[in-house]
């Protein structure tokens, strides 16, 4: 199964997993800004599963009043690419990165690429693809 996770935002990070290699993990990176994210969206169209980081809207952490809020829409662009593909998409609140993190035995303060790693990693383990001892302290 190849698994695709984003963590969505002005720099998009994203991380590539084939279910069936050790170590799991393929490929990471990161697109700065949206077309670049597009692009790498519309390059990309074969996979088994997508995450995404989900995100809701808190004016008390966060004030969108005249932004793009450019994360909400990466969000509605993952959410049509998956559509349009066929492939399932699951969102997973930011919540999971610590539990994640711990996991690896690495402190959650990442790029965005590395938040989508473990947003791969945690729905792996959750989803019984990867167990949790093989990961601690790696």
């Amino acid at each position: 199964m190849i698994i695709v996770a984003f963590d969505p935002g002005g720099t998009t990070g994203w991380a590539i997993f084939n279910t069936e290699a050790n170590p799991p993990v393929t490929m990471m990176g990161e697109c700065k800004g949206m077309n670049a994210f597009f692009k790498w969206l519309k390059d990309h169209p074969a996979f088994d599963q997508a995450i995404v980081e989900g995100y809701l809207i808190n004016n008390k952490k966060f004030d969108h009043q005249f932004t793009r809020a450019e994360t909400i829409q990466v969000i509605g662009a993952i959410k049509l690419w998956a559509w349009q593909n066929n492939i399932p998409l699951k969102e997973q609140p930011n919540t999971i990165k610590n539990p994640a993190y711990g996991w690896l035995g690495i402190p959650n303060k990442h790029k965005h690429n590395e938040d989508a790693l473990v947003h791969g990693i945690y729905w792996m383990v959750k989803n019984k693809h990867l167990n949790v001892s093989d990961l601690v302290g790696k």
